[in-house]
């Protein structure tokens, strides 16, 4: 379905597929299937989903979506945040928040600007995120920078419920998406390194 287009409100053509549901079974089942769609040059946004009780009857709000809305919090913004790609995916344990991407001195943040740097060749990008953790067991988690579908740089996230500061640099040599997850609790929508205006 990631390659089909069909009519969209005003009869012209759209993606068939908006997002790609997350967070209700397993995690690398799930993550592989939408990175393979991501490599493929799709730009399938990740959303949470509960399939209650359909998939489990354990509790609603197993996958959670949390997206950044400028304004007035109501449905229209907050449905155009998760379009945009302005959003996380999460089991409500982990949370990670302000994704940006520095080049020099500029500064974009995710789910603007398409969610795309533009390169004219390889450069060092920065990539910084607020991120916090909370287990009752108080198990820290890795973040990990994802390039492409592999961890390039990772970090150890404490689960004290604090949020932090983490920055990662990356140079990237294609265009390439990039993102970041801690395995199996969250997971950033990627940003769209374009490198020499090649797809």
């Amino acid at each position: 379905d990631a390659t089909h287009e069909v009519p969209g409100p005003n009869g012209k053509l759209v993606p068939a597929l908006d997002f790609i549901r997350t967070m209700d079974t397993d995690r690398t089942a799930e993550w592989n299937m939408w990175y393979h769609v991501l490599n493929c040059g799709f730009r399938i946004r990740a959303s949470g989903e509960t399939d209650f009780p359909c998939i489990s009857g354990e509790r609603v709000g197993m996958g959670r979506v949390y997206a950044k809305v400028d304004g007035k919090l109501d449905f229209d913004q907050w449905v155009q945040a998760l379009a945009d790609g302005r959003n996380y995916v999460s089991d409500g344990t982990t949370h990670l928040m302000d994704f940006t991407a520095t080049v020099g001195d500029k500064v974009t943040e995710l789910g603007t600007k398409r969610s795309e740097i533009e390169l004219s060749k390889e450069a060092e990008v920065t990539f910084t995120v607020k991120a916090a953790r909370w287990l009752k067991s108080g198990q820290a988690g890795q973040i990990e920078l994802i390039v492409n579908g592999f961890p390039v740089a990772k970090e150890a996230l404490p689960a004290d419920g604090k949020v932090r500061d983490f920055s990662f640099k990356a140079t990237i040599p294609n265009s390439s998406w990039v993102a970041i997850r801690v395995t199996p609790s969250a997971h950033t929508n990627p940003f769209f390194v374009i490198v020499g205006n090649q797809p």
